[in-house]
């Protein structure tokens, strides 16, 4: 990648952190808990709360339909009933990962659910590592410390190490900030100042 590509792809991210961070903080989010999203984890994706919402209910253990009851089934032909039947089983029980939350909303036959956004529906059926996410964020972290990515100076990896860690500790160790360090390297998204004289040594 070309210097001109590379200071293209880095402004791009930084302006998609920036320009719309509730998708960057639910990108993080599933790359955190991907296979194993709960009750808070379906209210922040979805803006769902707890409690009735169309034929459904929501609970802190899953998603129901709102269950049609035999008195009601038995009013209807029997296509119908089958219908109503199968529609009776329909749940997403928590933890559930991402792909079962994406499909839990594809397969919405009521329509109550409405459409998860276009963003939301690839980074569920695609999940980001969380690696990546982390690479992601020490842009983002570099760009608050008003550090150019591609020229950090020598002690600015301490003191990104250090914000990193500190905003967010159950995602940061000191081990995992250096996989996500290699990583934003791996994709050329940062580079200390001095590189290429360091790296002869």
């Amino acid at each position: 990648m070309n210097d001109e590509s590379r200071k293209e792809k880095l402004q791009r991210m930084l302006a998609q952190q920036s320009d719309d961070q509730q998708a960057w903080e639910q990108r993080k989010l599933i790359a955190k808990n991907s296979t194993a999203l709960k009750i808070g984890d379906w209210i922040t994706l979805t803006g769902i709360p707890v409690g009735r919402w169309g034929k459904y209910t929501v609970r802190t253990q899953g998603v129901f339909f709102g269950e049609w009851s035999d008195q009601q089934i038995e009013y209807f032909s029997a296509d119908q009933q089958l219908k109503m039947t199968q529609e009776n089983l329909y749940r997403l029980r928590f933890p559930c990962s991402g792909r079962e939350l994406a499909a839990f909303f594809d397969n919405d036959a009521s329509g109550c659910l409405g459409d998860l956004p276009d963003h939301l529906q690839e980074v569920l059926a695609n999940p980001p590592s969380k690696d990546e996410i982390r690479a992601e964020e020490i842009l983002r972290v570099c760009n608050y410390l008003g550090y150019d990515p591609m020229n950090i100076p020598f002690a600015g990896k301490s003191r990104i190490k250090a914000k990193c860690i500190k905003d967010d500790p159950s995602f940061y160790s000191s081990s995992s900030f250096d996989d996500g360090w290699k990583e934003a390297r791996n994709q050329n998204l940062v580079m200390m100042e001095n590189h290429e004289k360091h790296a002869k040594r």
